[in-house]
């Protein structure tokens, strides 16, 4: 095979690819993997009067090699990779959520790269509260209601 074939290939292949790498996809909560205590930083402990809140960073290839922070109402609650899920206790009402940048992260994966959207989700008792940390196009990354 001629160089020109083999980089017209290669080409292809990779165009075909770019089709999945601009967004993340949803995972069930049930089937991604708990984020390790070690990265579990604020709102873990049950207090009365505060709602469940369980938060799944998406699959995909865009950002997965770095791990993304969540604040919770201004504070870092953890630290996520790819399909991790963790479980959070905050006052029930309108929470502040947002994706960071790993304040830990180096190099590429450093504090940086991002403005983080600040989203603002209602929680209530009762009610399952399940959010995803996703990724769209031009990487800014999302806190929204998860349909899982």
């Amino acid at each position: 095979m001629t160089r020109t074939k083999i980089a017209a290939a290669t080409f292809v292949i990779a165009l075909s690819g770019c089709a999945g790498t601009f967004s993340t996809n949803p995972v069930q909560v049930r089937s991604a993997k708990p984020v390790p205590a070690e990265r579990l930083l604020a709102f873990q402990e049950v207090v009365d009067g505060t709602v469940k809140v369980t938060v799944t960073r998406d699959s995909g290839f865009l950002a997965s090699g770095c791990f993304v922070g969540l604040a919770l109402n201004g504070e870092l609650a953890a630290r996520f990779d790819p399909e991790e899920s963790a479980v959070f206790y905050v006052k029930p009402g309108v929470a502040t959520m947002s994706a960071i940048p790993d304040p830990q992260g180096r190099g590429l994966c450093g504090a940086g790269g991002w403005d983080p959207v600040i989203e603002q989700n209602t929680v209530e008792p009762g009610r399952p509260n399940l959010f995803r940390i996703s990724f769209g196009m031009y990487r800014r990354p999302r806190v929204t209601q998860s349909p899982y």
